[in-house]
């Protein structure tokens, strides 16, 4: 029977309806409140009743200040609380507000067994006793010892096992005077008398003792009605002092776990109109809804329906018949007694919907009369490798839907011989949280035989690093007797390094391989005993296997790091934890001769996909080195009384040699007491999988005085005039680079094709080799415009540790070299500064000079075009005269054009030109040539007027 409530203390229910302790004073002002806790607690339940109706479940119920509070499967979350105060409740997990409710701690129904005198929980025995001539009556301390008002209770544990009172939880309020209303009715207890309150006295009376030897302890029975001990009510034999029922727990509001099915109830007492309580029930659901079961075999990872007839043995003792095996007595003198062997057997059963947690449902199996005769003892998921399952390392996964169940005769039910070999049919029943049942089809083949067999003598072969549970290794031959216990050698067990835990009946890994004969000493069905040179022997040999590999489920991770040190890998590792709840901590912790244990050795790294990878288009094997253990391993981990609680087994790795991907390392568990003539080095493999990551140990940062964008840079570098090209280093364009990085760091680039794909004309190579950070790139205008002014495709790559097994860091960008010159400040004169040539004397001719052109660079910084002061930037700057003006006017001394323009000139009328019949327009247009081979063009402009003209 399921025993769960949110306070675990018998006089759980009591403290809820403390809250009525009041006193005159304040009296008005608690039944406001309690009115208004009581209102608000009746929201939030119909609340948890609209989820409910909508197909939650209840995920969990857990105590919280003054109440519980009750979460679903959607994680919404309510509160139920009980307070004078009427104070609003927490917030669900959701933010759903709590409710109003009033203050006391939720617990159980709590009775008293009538026969015992035994408190009880939700039906259920507590080992403490209300009956006052054992001296365990729960009572309220008098403040004797500073301690007034707590509850004390008998514990049979107290006092290292001698028994006596502990100190409970604090009887929650004082007494008051009450005078008027329905409130503050809790009984209490006052120099060592329970007082209660008697309604038809309209006052509180005297009442038994609340420790001592005349009475019983008040409780509230299962309609939530207080239950005290009457010292004057007459029994009709004319003896005095019985129970009596009396005031309603009005306040009471508590939840308990549905002992048969997946449900909580919550109890709430209504008030009626006749002014008395009832106490109302709410059910909540623990688990989705359950559709079906069905009774399915399985066999050679083959499912069908139905399911292969079992059989149980079971024997009766005839009345007055004991026996007495191994300090127990089987049988009575009083009536017959069914011994049952210790036989189950495991069914599969498949439920739905799949969602369902089948383990909150009881199951039963039945006959078609509803008869119970067989229990079922356990309900574990089904696990098997195929065929869910495509991982070569064999992990069991769980077979959607289907369970095992385990189930077992029910002594009581086969005491009438009626089932005796009778093929009867049967089927699983469940109940859903409102009490329906749930039935599979009567398709459970079970018989019961009355029989009682013998054990047979049994030999097993267990693999000497493990232990030995002989109830699980002989379970076959153990079913068919009612009890059984073993004899074995305690010679036997020294000679081979094992000792035998009788509680458990467990031999354990033994330091040495080995045989131990098992003595089985058993109790038929029919009461017949089997001991001593009757007894069977079970076999157990301890030999040398390493059967199957320990797989490693959490891969050990090494995150490449540019600290790492590539002359000492030593200080680059990265352990295995193996805790002790880990099936290798078992072995690792397995002590031999001389209290040695195990080392570890590593016998092969694997990659992932096979022997070799494949990292940046290229195919590599694995670098023996590049991964090792750290000298000798494992290192014990314990805690601080010494006592070893893990071990650790310490990887290092080489980033010069190491491959950033997933690798499969084999570990092998060495025997220090390995004999070669046993074969007996490895004690076990172990698969465990090794991930090395170097994401982000180096990035490249483009300085955004180059990059217009993320992927487009814009240099002027150094023109080199002797070699016709431009030099620029490419580390210049980049955040500041270490000598070190720079050593692992290459170039590439993409020259364009003028050509075609079958006669391809590739432009110039601007990198002098893929090591060379700086380019020389042709000048402007080159040959085929590859060169200043045109771009080109560039990656500059990080190879960590100069190592080809770890991925490139790269960066791709279109890179375009451009003249400082050109791309500065070179505007044309002003229109308003126009020159102006005319048949005037004065307006024949005008002076020009380079000074009145203003040209900066890209920089802001002037450039000179004068040939006494010239830029070394400019290697030559012209002047001529457009068509227009030209036609009219020449520049005085120049034979040709375009005339070099190093200092003042004369640009006057040609002396053809005697009239200007209207006005021309036009201008002396400047060429500067900067040493990338560019050309910038600045122009002054003309205006020649007609004649006559101002």
């Amino acid at each position: 029977m399921k025993r769960k409530f949110v306070k675990v203390m018998f006089f759980g229910a009591l403290a809820l309806s403390t809250v009525t302790y009041v006193g005159c004073k304040d009296y008005d002002d608690d039944i406001d409140n309690l009115q208004t806790q009581i209102d608000a607690n009746k929201a939030s339940i119909a609340d948890l009743q609209k989820f409910v109706d909508a197909g939650n479940w209840v995920k969990s119920v857990e105590p919280v200040t003054g109440g519980f509070k009750v979460t679903f499967n959607d994680g919404k979350s309510y509160s139920i609380i009980n307070g004078a105060k009427g104070d609003k409740g927490d917030k669900g997990d959701t933010g759903a507000p709590g409710v109003a409710g009033g203050q006391g701690t939720p617990g159980s129904k709590v009775t008293i067994d009538p026969e015992t005198g035994e408190w009880l929980i939700d039906k259920k025995g507590t080992g403490w006793y209300a009956k006052a001539t054992d001296g365990h009556s729960p009572y309220i301390a008098d403040g004797t010892n500073g301690d007034k008002g707590y509850w004390y209770f008998g514990d049979d544990k107290a006092n290292d096992g001698k028994g006596g009172f502990v100190k409970g939880d604090k009887a929650q309020g004082d007494r008051g005077e009450v005078t008027e209303g329905t409130n503050g009715k809790s009984p209490y207890i006052e120099d060592g008398y329970w007082y209660y309150y008697d309604d038809a006295a309209g006052k509180f009376v005297k009442g038994s003792q609340a420790a001592g030897t005349d009475g019983v302890s008040p409780f509230i029975d299962e309609d939530g009605y207080w239950c005290y001990w009457d010292i004057n009510a007459e029994n009709e034999d004319g003896t005095k002092g019985k129970l009596v029922r009396g005031d309603y727990a009005q306040t009471s509001v508590y939840v308990v776990e549905a002992a048969d099915r997946p449900a909580w109830e919550l109890h709430v007492g209504a008030l009626n109109e006749d002014g008395t309580y009832t106490d109302k029930t709410i059910i909540l659901p623990t688990a989705d809804k359950l559709s079906s079961m069905t009774v399915v075999s399985i066999a050679d990872g083959k499912i069908s329906e139905g399911m292969s007839e079992v059989t149980m043995y079971y024997g009766i003792l005839a009345k007055g018949t004991t026996v007495k095996f191994h300090n127990v007595t089987y049988g009575s003198t009083e009536k017959a007694t069914t011994l049952v062997g210790a036989n189950s057997s495991v069914m599969h059963a498949l439920i739905n919907p799949v969602s369902v947690d089948f383990s909150e449902y009881p199951v039963e199996l039945i006959n078609s009369h509803g008869e119970v005769c067989y229990t079922v003892l356990s309900k574990e998921k089904n696990l098997s490798e195929n065929p869910l399952t495509t991982r070569a390392d064999g992990e069991k996964k769980w077979n959607q839907g289907i369970y095992d169940l385990t189930v077992s005769l029910i002594a009581d039910k086969a005491a009438d011989n009626s089932l005796n070999n009778k093929a009867i049919a049967y089927a699983l029943r469940a109940k859903d949280a409102w009490g329906n049942n749930i039935i599979s089809n009567y398709d459970v083949k079970v018989i019961a035989k009355n029989e009682a067999l013998d054990i047979t003598n049994k030999e097993v072969d267990v693999v000497y690093t493990s232990s030995a549970k002989l109830d699980e290794l002989f379970a076959a031959e153990l079913s068919k007797v009612a009890a059984h216990y073993y004899s074995i050698e305690k010679a036997d067990l020294e000679a081979i390094g094992a000792v035998f835990d009788e509680a458990t009946n467990t031999i354990s890994s033994p330091t040495k391989q080995g045989t131990i004969e098992v003595k089985v000493n058993y109790l038929k069905t029919d009461g017949t005993k089997v001991e001593g040179g009757n007894a069977k022997t079970f076999t157990v040999n301890f030999t040398y296997d390493t059967g199957a590999d320990i797989t490693i489920a959490d891969a050990v991770v090494w995150n490449l790091t540019k600290g790492a040190d590539a002359t000492d890998p030593s200080n680059n590792t990265s352990d295995l934890v193996v805790n002790s709840t880990d099936d290798l901590f078992a072995i690792l912790n397995k002590e031999f001769t001389g209290k040695k244990k195990p080392t570890v050795r590593l016998k092969s790294i694997g990659f992932a996909a096979g022997d070799k990878i494949s990292v940046n288009g290229n195919e590599y094997a694995y670098e023996s080195g590049s991964i090792d253990l750290v000298g000798e391993q494992p290192v014990t981990i314990t805690d601080n009384k010494g006592k070893v609680t893990g071990y650790k087994i310490a990887f290092q790795f080489n980033p010069t040699m190491v491959a950033a991907v997933m690798h499969n390392a084999v570990l092998e568990i060495i025997n220090p007491d390995y004999q070669p003539t046993l074969g007996d080095e490895v004690i076990k493999k172990v698969n465990v999988k090794v991930e090395v990551k170097n994401a982000g140990i180096f990035a490249f940062t483009p300085l955004s005085a180059y990059f217009t964008s993320s992927e487009t840079a814009i240099a002027y570098g150094t023109p080199d005039k002797s070699n016709a090209v431009v030099n620029q280093d490419l580390y210049a364009l980049f955040d500041e680079m270490s000598a070190e990085d720079k050593g692992h760091i290459s170039f590439d680039e993409k020259a364009p094709n003028f050509g075609t794909d079958d006669n391809p004309e590739m432009g110039a190579n601007w990198l002098v080799n893929k090591t060379n950070s700086v380019i020389a790139v042709p000048l402007y205008k080159s040959t085929k415009n590859d060169g200043v002014y045109s771009t080109r495709r560039m990656t500059i790559a990080y190879q960590p540790f100069g190592n080809k097994r770890l991925a490139t860091i790269s960066k791709e960008f279109n890179l375009t070299v451009r003249s400082a010159i050109k791309e500065g400040s070179h505007p044309d004169i002003a229109a308003s500064k126009a020159k102006v040539l005319s048949i005037k004397e004065s307006e024949k001719l005008f002076k020009i000079k380079p000074a009145d052109f203003t040209v900066k660079d890209v920089k802001d910084v002037a450039v000179t075009i004068a040939k006494t002061s010239r830029d070394s930037r400019v290697t030559d700057v012209t002047i001529e005269l457009s068509s227009e003006i030209a036609k009219y006017a020449e520049i005085a001394g120049a034979t040709s054009t375009p005339v070099a323009f190093e200092g003042e000139l004369t640009v006057q009328l040609k002396a053809t030109t005697l009239s200007i019949a209207s006005k021309v327009e036009g201008y002396a247009l400047v060429k500067i040539t900067d040493t990338w081979g560019a050309v910038t063009e600045v122009k002054c402009p003309i205006v020649m007027k007609a004649d006559g003209a101002n």
